[in-house]
């Protein structure tokens, strides 16, 4: 597996993934919430949200050894939402609430719906 294999697994067909006239489309839609001066001023609540996600790794892990502190996660699958949670805090704000972006169905067809309707 390349390393652009592990990236598609893990991230599916986001943005970054995208080429030519797709790429140019998609980037009209969002350059604004992704600007520098809005990308600077999102690092704290990145920073914020990527600590409390470490945090919660060790939730629903299998452990190595009884009563040992480290854990065995599927990569995959415990890095799959954050990218797509930070994006959706980037162009949602104050919108995107705890209950909404936990429901992670949701947030995979949401992420579809949004794409599909930028490309009619």
């Amino acid at each position: 597996m390349s390393l652009g294999d592990g990236f598609n697994r893990l991230l599916g067909q986001c943005l970054g993934l995208q080429g030519g006239n797709h790429w140019k489309t998609m980037r009209a839609l969002f350059d604004p919430a992704f600007s520098h001066s809005s990308s600077v001023s999102m690092i704290p609540t990145f920073v914020e949200e990527i600590e409390k996600w470490v945090r919660g790794l060790g939730e629903d892990s299998v452990p190595t050894k009884p009563s040992d502190e480290r854990f065995v996660r599927n990569a995959t699958e415990v890095c799959r939402y954050l990218p797509f949670r930070l994006t959706a805090m980037t162009v949602y704000g104050k919108a995107l609430t705890e209950e909404v972006s936990n429901y992670r169905p949701a947030e995979e067809r949401s992420r579809e719906l949004t794409i599909k309707s930028a490309l009619q």
